[in-house]
């Protein structure tokens, strides 16, 4: 793959990926798309302060915000629920006296 078809690969996850794991994992992998951009330490510096690169921190960034957002929200909903009142295990903080 050409240098601009790893670029324009990585535009197209960047638009279209939706899950932050599988956005990392094929972006920022070792054997990801930016790691056959830049083969060398050099290249890699440059990489890291390119344009391209700050956008695909940026959108992973958002993209593990939203399931996080979306966990949260999970996780109130559980424990609206009377099963979870039920079963909730309580962490109770004590003193110990040596």
């Amino acid at each position: 793959m050409s240098l601009h078809e790893l670029e324009q690969e990585i535009r197209t996850v960047i638009a279209t990926e939706p899950n932050a794991m599988r956005f990392s994992e094929r972006i920022f992998a070792h054997d990801g798309l930016f790691a056959k951009l830049a083969t060398t330490q050099e290249e890699r510096k440059l990489l890291i302060a390119s344009p391209l690169y700050r956008q695909a921190q940026d959108r992973f960034h958002e993209l593990q915000s939203k399931e996080l957002a979306t966990f949260r929200a999970k996780i109130a909903d559980l424990r609206k629920e009377p099963a979870y009142a039920e079963s909730a295990v309580k962490v109770e903080r004590i003193r110990l006296s040596v």
